[in-house]
């Protein structure tokens, strides 16, 4: 691909956008011309490669600090190290920063240490 289609994949890009939330705060619907489709294929393919790559690297550094709600059901990952003086250092500066909240340290499935 080049740097001029590129640019002109990058403009039709904004002005899709613009069409599209034109179209939403009317509250109309919108048709996709088969050129529309295809940027928007591509944009979210590459979120979904840009989320899998994120995934693969959080697995690759092995410790996970993780905030979860009182009730557990959610959790949000804080970070992540391949080193364990890191994580820990990580999670003891989670563990002063949110106290409302449960903090894990987290090598695959297994929890290291827990604050509730």
């Amino acid at each position: 691909m080049t740097a001029d289609s590129t640019m002109t994949s990058i403009s039709d890009l904004r002005k899709l956008a613009d069409q599209l939330e034109e179209c939403a705060q009317a509250g109309a619907g919108a048709q996709l011309s088969p050129h529309s489709t295809e940027l928007l294929l591509g944009v979210i393919h590459t979120h979904y490669d840009s989320d899998e790559a994120a995934r693969r690297t959080i697995v690759e550094h092995g410790f996970r600090i993780v905030a979860a709600d009182a009730e557990g059901e959610s959790e949000e990952i804080l970070g992540s190290a391949s080193d364990l003086s890191i994580a820990r250092a990580m999670f003891d500066e989670a563990v002063r920063q949110k106290l409302d909240r449960k903090i894990s340290l987290k090598k695959g499935s297994d929890v290291l240490d827990e604050i509730r």
